[in-house]
C-alpha cells in the first residue's frame, strides 16, 4: 500500500512444489505397520493476509493459506479425496539502509 496506509489486506494465488515424507503409525493386533510415502507432487496455494505498519520501516504481516495438492497419500491413506494443508504465518518486515 502507499506509505500513509497504516494497514493493508491481501490475496494471492499461485503455484508450489511440495515435498511429503509421510509416516502412519497404527496398531494392528500387536504389531505396528509404519508405511513410508515419499512424493513430490504440485500445490495450488490460495490465501490472504493482513499487514499492519508499526512505523516506516516496520510491519508486521499475518496470512492464512489453505493448499490444495495433487495427491491422496499426504496422511497416508490412499483411496480419498485429493489431500490440501492448511498454513498461518506471522511475519515480521525490517527494512534496512536506504529505500
Amino acid at each position: 500500500g502507499k506509505q500513509e496506509d497504516l494497514f493493508g489486506l491481501y490475496l494471492f494465488a499461485g503455484g508450489a512444489l511440495t515435498t511429503l515424507n509421510s509416516k502412519l503409525v497404527s496398531p494392528v493386533g500387536e504389531m505396528t505397520v509404519t508405511p513410508v510415502f515419499t512424493d513430490v507432487t504440485l500445490a495450488m496455494p490460495i490465501g490472504g493476509g493482513l499487514r499492519l505498519d508499526l512505523s516506516a520501516r516496520t510491519s508486521i504481516e499475518g496470512e492464512m493459506a489453505a493448499r490444495a495438492t495433487l495427491t491422496d497419500r499426504i496422511d497416508g491413506l490412499e483411496g480419498g479425496a485429493r489431500d490440501y494443508y492448511l498454513t498461518a504465518v506471522i511475519n515480521v518486515t525490517l527494512i534496512l539502509g536506504n529505500y
